[in-house]
């Protein structure tokens, strides 16, 4: 299963690199958890959101750096019962490669589960002086607003969606060149 190899080469690599030093490796994360209750005409529905998040980087040079990074969901409850199709909404992705893994199953009559694991960062980045590359699954936000930014071009999403602070990432390439301390020129495709 997808989601457990993934698990294993996270381990596998915090493993293996952990011998080189502070510095040259971080893991970090978190663990969310949202209940949802709600009542439309004649019944009620109900949904527990277990959410988890793994942040992987890696420094194996002054100039390079690798992230990986990944978002877990664990959801439970009746809606994923009483609205068919709820488990495609979530699997698939639009990127370059689908790194969205989906895996669903029944919890007695009326209750169902949802497993979720996916990639929504996945770079490499090369730094030389005021010079970025960056290449891969990457969040680009260019400005930003309270509710809707229409300079956001890459990564449009759901105002509503509030239990998902990363927002999703874009595969693409981007280069960045720092003029001063608070200006740069950047472009990305």
């Amino acid at each position: 299963m997808w989601p457990s190899r993934i698990y294993t080469v996270v381990i596998g690599l915090c493993i293996a690199l952990g011998s080189y030093g502070q510095g040259k490796i971080t893991l970090d994360g978190y663990l969310s958890d949202m209940q949802t209750v709600y009542r439309i005409p004649d019944q009620w529905l109900w949904e527990n959101n277990l959410q988890n998040r793994l942040n992987l980087t890696l420094y194996p040079a002054d100039w390079l750096s690798a992230t990986l990074q990944v978002r877990n969901r664990a959801i439970l409850g009746n809606t994923i019962r009483k609205f068919p199709g709820y488990a495609d909404g979530l699997d698939g992705d639009i990127g370059w490669m689908d790194l969205a893994f989906v895996t669903s199953g029944n919890l007695g009559d009326s209750a169902g589960y949802l497993l979720t694991t996916a990639v929504d960062r996945l770079w490499l980045q090369f730094s030389f002086g005021n010079l970025e590359v960056k290449l891969g699954r990457q969040r680009i936000n260019w400005g930003q607003t309270f509710v809707w930014n229409p300079n956001d071009l890459f990564n449009t999403y759901s105002y509503f969606d509030f239990d998902y602070e990363e927002k999703p990432g874009s595969d693409a390439f981007r280069l960045q060149y720092y003029l001063g301390e608070s200006s740069k020129l950047e472009l990305s495709t």
